[in-house]
């Protein structure tokens, strides 16, 4: 993923919080995704707005990590959600 792209979910994915994980389903692949906390909270960032270096920046303030953790956090996170087709670049 590049900097300038704005990923996005898919709107026709479903999601529940359960037991303190987001909890997706995919109704195209009929398959249900658990996501952690810290990919829980990269997946909500995508809303089709913020550049990946304003993921990268949120998830810093939020977690308390240093750039480079950041960064490679995110777009790990990233690559395997549009790996899992779970969004949108």
């Amino acid at each position: 993923m590049n900097a300038g792209s704005l990923p996005s979910q898919r709107t026709d994915i479903f999601s529940r919080e359960f037991d303190g994980e987001l909890v997706l389903f995919d109704p195209v692949s009929n398959v249900t995704h658990r996501l952690n906390q810290t990919a829980a909270f990269i997946y909500l960032l995508c809303d089709g707005q913020g550049t990946l270096e304003d993921l990268v920046r949120e998830y810093q303030a939020a977690f308390n990590v240093e750039p480079e953790v950041s960064r490679r956090d995110v777009n790990h996170v990233l690559m395997s959600l549009e790996r899992l087709a779970l969004v949108d670049s």
